[in-house]
This record gives C-alpha cells, sequence and structure tokens, in this order.
C-alpha cells in the first residue's frame, strides 16, 4: 500500500504544480470519411435494387394493407390499430403516408 500512496502523492503533487503533461484530447466529434458514407449508401441500393428483383421483392398482402392504410391516413381516417384486429400500431403507415 505505501507505493500506491506514493504515486497518488506523486500524481497530485504533478497536477498541482502543473508538470504533468496532458494525454491527447478525446476527438469528440469524428466524422466517417464522404467515400465510406457513400460506399454504404452505394451497398445498401445495390442490395435493396437486388432483393426487389428477386422473388422476395414481391408485393404481398401484408404490405399492400401499410400502402392502402397510409392512403387513408392521407384522408384523413387515422386508426390506432391495423384494419380489423385490436393489435399493432399504425406507425409505419403514419410514416408511409408522410412519404
Amino acid at each position: 500500500m505505501a507505493g500506491r500512496e506514493a504515486t497518488d502523492e506523486a500524481t497530485d503533487e504533478a497536477t498541482e504544480s502543473g508538470t504533468a503533461e496532458p494525454g491527447p484530447a478525446p476527438s469528440a466529434g469524428t466524422r466517417p470519411p464522404v467515400w465510406l458514407i457513400v460506399l454504404v449508401v452505394v451497398v445498401g441500393v445495390g442490395i435493396r435494387a437486388w432483393i426487389l428483383a428477386s422473388p422476395l421483392g414481391e408485393v404481398d398482402s401484408d404490405e399492400a394493407v401499410v400502402g392502402l392504410m397510409a392512403l387513408g391516413v392521407l384522408d384523413g381516417e387515422i386508426r390506432t390499430f391495423f384494419w380489423d384486429s385490436n393489435y399493432g400500431g399504425t406507425l409505419d403507415q403514419l410514416i408511409t403516408a408522410g412519404v
């Protein structure tokens, strides 16, 4: 314990006298390079286009309900739940109507 106390005292003295050198300041607002952002967007669009062109990209009835309810939101018909159900909120429809 005596060694630890001596180290703590030396650190306190160096800090108080101003002789301790500060470490590097943390970079708070570093942004990723522009090329990385562009690469991520291009890859994301490419994957989305590939999926839409495949059988996975076919619209099914669940997605049609979201679209129809979004059209209803544009006509002023805002619901709390999906049509004919007492569960499933309508946040997706509200966002889709806004787009």
